[in-house]
Formats: C-alpha cells, structure tokens, sequence
C-alpha cells in the first residue's frame, strides 16, 4: 500500500533518412527540377541511361555547361548523400571533363566535389558516385561539362539526394 518504485529510461531520437530529390530523367527534359546556362549544351537524350532509357547527355562543344537543379529541400535535416551515375565516351581528351558541384548558399557559391577527366578516368562505362554533405541548410547540386567538340558526349543518370 505505500511503497513506490523508481526506473529510468533513456530515449534516443533517430533521424530517419528522406529522399528529397531524385530524377533518372525519364519523364521529360529537366522535369522543373533543373535549368541550364545560356550554352544549352545539355539534353536528355536516349543514347544511354542507368535506370531506364534516358539520362542527361552534354554534347561539346561546351566550355563549363552548366546542368542546375532547383533549391533541393531538406526540412529540418542538416545533412544529405548525394548519388549519381555518370558516364564519359573515349573520345574525351586530356583537359576535358564533367564536374559536380555544390552549393549551400542557393547558388551564390560553389564547391567542386568530383570531377571525371577524359584520358585519366575511366572511359565508355558507368561510374557510381555518393557524396555526403554536412551540416547545411540550403543545397543546390549541378554538372559542369568542358568538352571540345560535337562528337564527344557524357551522361549523368539517376541523381538522388537523401537528408538525414
């Protein structure tokens, strides 16, 4: 009748990841989620693709096109892993290249996180990316492409970022 009993417990909030943005480009071109510079060197384009039958294609001659998506959301989360596939034809020379960039700021500057050079990496095959991004409350990601001619293309395929 008067007795009491104490116990205590510990409680452990976990962040559950969230996909925030993703595109495999097969709806239709940019799908409101991207724009382009004034080069508009940029396409979906049917030649080749990871998760279906499209990807985002540049075709040279490009001197730093420039693929943008729009402000990515993350909610409340502070950090996101980004994914993408990209793909760079042999006929890529020495100094041209894609690169991926990232922005916390919306747009106002820019980081390079990786890059994919011709005649240094591997070329006519898909390469898998995943980056992480901490402690950030606005991103926005894009593709820079330095291609010198017409009969050099690369593509950039299922594009995913998860907050958490």
């Amino acid at each position: 009748v008067g007795l009491t009993d104490e116990d205590e417990l510990s409680i452990t909030v976990v962040s559950v990841p969230t996909m925030v943005f993703s595109d495999s480009f097969e709806i239709k071109e940019w799908n409101n989620l991207w724009t382009e510079d004034s080069q508009n060197d940029w396409s979906r384009a049917r030649q080749r693709g990871v998760g279906g039958r499209y990807s985002a294609e540049v075709d040279g001659s490009a001197n730093d096109a420039q693929l943008i998506s729009i402000l990515i959301n993350l909610g409340t989360k502070k950090n996101a892993e980004i994914s993408f596939s990209w793909y760079i034809e042999n006929t890529f020379d020495a100094g041209e290249y894609v690169a991926f960039d990232v922005s916390t700021d919306n747009g106002v500057t820019w980081v390079e996180k990786s890059r994919i050079r011709g005649d240094v990496d591997p070329e006519n095959k898909w390469a898998q990316v995943n980056l992480v991004v901490t402690n950030i409350d606005k991103l926005k990601i894009r593709y820079r492409a330095k291609v010198s001619s017409s009969t050099e293309d690369a593509n950039v395929d299922m594009v995913s970022v998860t907050a958490y």
